[in-house]
């Protein structure tokens, strides 16, 4: 169930690293997930709150009902299965048996793990959130509002480095280019 809930709010939500591991109980909200701040590693301390890394990136992550679900049936699985009851201000994402977040490193190779399963080494958090403003852009969404939902500061940054022509659009606008002909 984590690397189901993880992978899915990287491919679907577009999160950062740093903002997946600063999600807490009380940011899940019925419409979405409030991106409020974020966590990096720092040496002999641990995991420390930074903010987001621009003010853009401070944003309401909206989901449907089956995304907030998946993320509250995590919860509650950590709740009946694991014996902790996570309060609002608890991170979600801690290693049970340390009570200490996941390491970045533990969920790159979580997700590299199963990327490798399914045949695609390629994969990391951050090609999720690529993968992920592709897949808006391919579905027509303005590039104002991918922008905004990935909490960057200008539409420049989304076009420049996110929003990759995927396969399917190529060969959309090879048949397009094939029908002048």
């Amino acid at each position: 169930i984590f690397t189901a809930t993880i992978s899915k709010l990287f491919f679907l939500g577009g999160f950062r690293l740093e903002e997946l591991l600063s999600l807490k109980k009380g940011m899940i909200k019925e419409n979405g997930v409030y991106i409020e701040d974020a966590v990096i590693y720092q040496n002999h301390v641990g995991y420390v709150e930074k903010d987001t890394k621009t003010k853009s990136s401070e944003r309401i992550v909206n989901f449907g009902e089956k995304m907030i679900k998946t993320l509250n049936d995590y919860i509650d699985f950590i709740d009946k299965y694991c014996g902790i009851t996570l309060n609002n201000n608890d991170y979600i994402f801690i290693n049970v048996k340390t009570m200490k977040l996941y390491s970045d490193n533990t969920i790159r190779n979580y997700i590299n793990y199963y990327g490798n399963l399914a045949n695609n080494p390629h994969i990391t958090p951050h090609a999720l959130r690529h993968s992920h403003a592709t897949l808006l852009h391919d579905l027509g969404w303005d590039m104002f509002d991918i922008s905004k939902r990935l909490g960057h500061s200008s539409t420049n940054i989304t076009e420049k480095i996110y929003c990759h022509l995927s396969n399917n659009r190529r060969s959309e606008i090879a048949k397009n280019m094939d029908d002048f002909l």
